[in-house]
This record gives structure tokens, sequence and C-alpha cells, in this order.
């Protein structure tokens, strides 16, 4: 390490001292410093966790949030101004992303939020452990023969092994991405050595998870490089699978499920929405946006085979939605099988549109 960069960390190491505890606590999810409230008054710090969103009731000065900003601003080879007030990125020692507000953006002083990635990688075992996902019951799978099963994490199971199309839906921090890591490391389990092409703009899953053929790439601003830009490369590298980490823009969306409806298997993806049918709805919102392109429900339904929903309750994230795609009756219109909780039979015969 050169003795500048050594120097920088040692100050963003000073800065965030008063922070630190609740960055090395497992359970918190956002450090939240909110802009003054008023001139003359320092920021109020927040703390998203496992127990909640709360006000830590520490407050630090205008003047140390500012000197963080630009701290990390020039670890990552960028600047937070009044020119330049919106910084977007990722810690490169942990992966936390970063977003960072300045004047004029904020009218009274900085805002900083630090997202941290999850401190463990969590297994589909572990979602059935916590309640998350069914009972205790749905742990037993049959690993080779499937003549009947019941269950959300059956019915994932049964995805997994027969090469079907997932897409993961959620609000923000739901749990979207750490419920992908843990269907992936499900995959790895049946199938290492597969080889997966895996495009997500922040360094979301964790390579445990990935099998060892696993080509990670990232899109590039300042090169013009777009995550449909890569999902074109992704043709010509041979995989066995595609993983985008999030569904965040119109073209790359398209581009997404029209690979898939060209036959591409076992890829997966996430994307906002309040439950199983609005995430498909979502998609079709994201590619209306795509110039000179129409949207057709019949595609995306063809594209997605498995849909799951989880949301963040008073008392965790939980698996809420687990559905089939059949088909689709329209614009807005998609024929779902959901499955039960425990209770929904799944036969190796049974038909996915």
């Amino acid at each position: 390490m050169s003795d500048g960069l050594g120097k920088r960390r040692s100050e963003i190491g000073r800065l965030i001292e008063k922070v630190r505890p609740y960055l090395s606590d497992d359970d918190t999810f956002d450090i939240l410093l909110n802009p003054p409230r008023a001139e003359g008054l320092g920021c109020a710090l927040y703390v998203d966790s496992a127990r909640g969103l709360v006000n830590t009731g520490l407050v630090l000065p205008r003047v140390e949030v500012e000197n963080l900003n630009r701290s990390i601003a020039s670890e990552l080879g960028r600047f937070i101004d009044d020119e330049h007030p919106i910084l977007m990125g990722e810690l490169p020692w942990d992966g936390s992303r970063v977003t960072a507000l300045n004047y004029p953006i904020t009218r009274t002083g900085p805002a900083l939020c630090l997202r941290k990635p999850s401190s463990r990688l969590f297994t589909l075992d572990d979602y059935v452990a916590s309640g998350a996902l069914d009972g205790p019951g749905a742990a037993q799978i049959a690993k080779a023969v499937y003549p009947k099963m019941r269950g959300h994490r059956a019915a994932i199971e049964y995805a997994l092994a027969n090469g079907l199309n997932g897409l993961i839906v959620g609000k923000p921090q739901a749990g979207k991405s750490t419920f992908l890591n843990a269907v992936q490391v499900a995959m790895r389990q049946r199938a290492r050595n597969r080889r997966v092409f895996l495009i997500e703009d922040l360094e979301e899953l964790k390579d445990a998870a990935l099998p060892e053929n696993t080509l990670r790439v990232q899109p590039c601003a300042d090169l013009g490089i777009t995550d449909s830009d890569l999902l074109q490369v992704g043709k010509r590298v041979r995989p066995d699978g595609i993983i985008v980490a999030e569904l965040l823009r119109p073209q790359a969306c398209y581009t997404f499920l029209a690979w898939l409806n060209a036959g591409m298997d076992a890829s997966w993806t996430t994307v906002h929405g309040n439950g199983a049918h609005d995430g498909l709805v979502a998609c079709e919102t994201l590619i209306e946006q795509v110039p000179g392109i129409e949207v057709s429900s019949s595609m995306i339904a063809k594209a997605i085979d498995l849909v799951v929903f989880i949301a963040r309750l008073p008392e965790g994230r939980r698996i809420l939605e687990v559905a089939f795609v059949n088909g689709s009756r329209g614009r807005g219109h998609y024929d779902l099988e959901y499955v039960e909780v425990d209770d929904s039979p799944i036969t190796l015969e049974r038909q996915v549109a």
C-alpha cells in the first residue's frame, strides 16, 4: 500500500470512528447520516438493522461529514463538491455501497449513506431454519426423483434441478441479493462445473456462492460500456447460465429477456416490485422505455419460469410468494401458479409454459 493510500485510509478510519460500532455490527444493513436540519446543527446518524430503523442519538459535526465524503471520493478517484454533488460507488476494502450528497442537491449540508454487504453467506437451509422459507418439513427435498414435493423450498429446488429461469422480486432492502446468493449456493451444489456469466454494477454476489468457472463483469460508465453491451458479449463466452444481479436499465432488461427466449436456461435476476405478479409488470415498465420496442407480455412469460417474492416484515425477511409462470393474457396479465407453503404438490411431469 502506498504512503498516500495508507494516509487516506487512516484519515477515513479516524473520521468514521464514531460510527464504527455500527459498522462492525453484523446485523446492521445501512448507516445513514442526514444533512443538518438547520444552520449550525450537525448530521444525525440513523441505523437500519435487523431490529429496524432507529435514530442512534449520535450527531456528527457537519465539517467531519464533509471531510469524510471528500476522503471517500478521493479513495474512489472521484470528487464531491458543489460542481459534483453526487458520489456513488463501492468501498474497495469491504464492498460497502456509498452514496454521498452535497450542496446544491442538499440544502443544508452533506449526507452520507453506507450500505453494508451481508457479512455471511446464507443458504436455503438457513432460510428454512429461520422461518423465512416454509417450515422445518420443507427442507426434506428429494435429490434424484421428484415424484411429489410441497412448499416454496421444493418449488425452488425443482426450478434449479430443471434449469428453469428465475426472477426474485422485492422492495429496496428486502434482501433480494442475499436470497439470490442462497439460490446460487444451491445451484453450485448441484452443478459445480457450471459456467456462469455474471453482470453486476456493484459486487453483490459472493465468490463462495458461485461456481469456480464464473466470468464476473461490470458496466463501465466512463467508457460507455453498459450492461446491455455486456449481455451481447455474454453470447460469445459459452455460459451455461447468466446472472444479472439487478434489472435496472430498460435496454438491459429487454436484451436479457430476449436472450432467455433464445434458449438460455438456468439464469436468474432480481427486480424491484411489490409481489410476484408485480415483478413481471415491472419488466414491462422497463421495456416500454426502450425506443422502438413494443412490450410483449408473452416474451416475458416465456423467458421467466419461476418468480420469488421476498419482503421485509417486522419479524424479519420472509419469502411470501413463489409462483410458476404459465403464460400471459396480454399486457399486465400473467397466469401464475402460486405455490402454497408446504401444501402444493409438484410432479416431474408438470408443464411450465
